[in-house]
């Protein structure tokens, strides 16, 4: 496994797969138990081959993630619909301009000839 650690051999991220820049190889057999369940970056440290418990670990206000309501996303939803079917119906009134101005031009050169 690849840990990333900061300068303080603090864990910042950890991947089973895959690499980090700069990332450390660790084996994944000598993680703490729970240590999937309970991390979050800074909460454990590297010290001498081993991970541990930060004892400096403080527990930061986190910012918070605001999900959209099933009723937000539906919105957002439609809202997107909406303007892709205007978007349409502006591209079609084009077509049928353009349409309309090659019919004159026909109609125009029968009268004339």
């Amino acid at each position: 496994m690849k840990l990333l650690v900061n300068s303080k051999n603090e864990i910042m991220a950890y991947a089973y797969t895959g690499d980090f820049p700069d990332s450390l190889e660790f084996d994944s057999h000598n993680l703490p138990s729970n240590f999937d369940a309970f991390f979050k970056p800074k909460f454990y440290v590297l010290a001498s081959g081993k991970i541990e418990l930060n004892q400096n670990y403080t527990e930061r206000e986190t910012e918070t993630t605001v999900v959209p309501s099933q009723a937000q996303q539906a919105l957002a939803a439609l809202t997107k619909q909406i303007m892709e079917l205007q978007l349409e119906n502006e591209q079609q009134k084009k077509i049928n301009t353009s349409l309309t101005k090659e019919i004159m031009d026909i109609k125009l050169k029968g009268v004339s000839e």
